[in-house]
């Protein structure tokens, strides 16, 4: 004998609404929800992933940008520090030499290029009177100001 299925009849594998009980009805819909979620997180989860990914290439790009400019300063930093000493010994030099003229009255050019210097004259006027050379007459220029400065 075969159970009432409410008028309707077809083969006994086939699954239809009125034959489904509550139940599995609930069952379905549940898992069907699961399976959506699970889906969805699984797309997010990949979004995210690729997201962590670019911000991971990112960080490391300006890592070594950060290392360079490190590098970079560390570099420039002992080259201010030669070029300093070099100014030193150049104006050693020069305050040697201006001592000994006006001492010893021997390089009578440098002493005439401080004098001038003292009183204001720039570069290229020292250049003219003295017969210096542009970095000679710019060191003399610079002496009495850095005199000045360091009293």
């Amino acid at each position: 004998m075969m159970p009432a299925t409410g008028g309707m009849t077809g083969p006994p594998w086939m699954i239809t609404l009125e034959r489904m009980d509550t139940v599995t009805l609930i069952l379905i819909v549940v898992v069907t929800a699961a399976f959506a979620a699970a889906v969805l997180a699984f797309v997010r989860t990949a979004s995210v992933q690729r997201q962590m990914g670019s911000l991971a290439e990112r960080l490391e790009q300006k890592e070594r940008e950060i290392s360079a400019l490190s590098a970079g300063s560390v570099g420039q930093s002992q080259r201010i520090g030669r070029l300093e000493a070099d100014f030193q010994r150049f104006r050693d030099r020069a305050e040697q030499m201006a001592a000994s003229a006006s001492h010893d009255g021997g390089d009578a050019v440098f002493a005439q290029a401080i004098r001038l210097a003292r009183r204001g004259a720039d570069a290229p006027q020292i250049m003219e009177s003295c017969g210096l050379s542009q970095m000679e007459a710019e060191l003399v220029v610079r002496l009495p100001r850095q005199s000045e400065a360091a009293e």
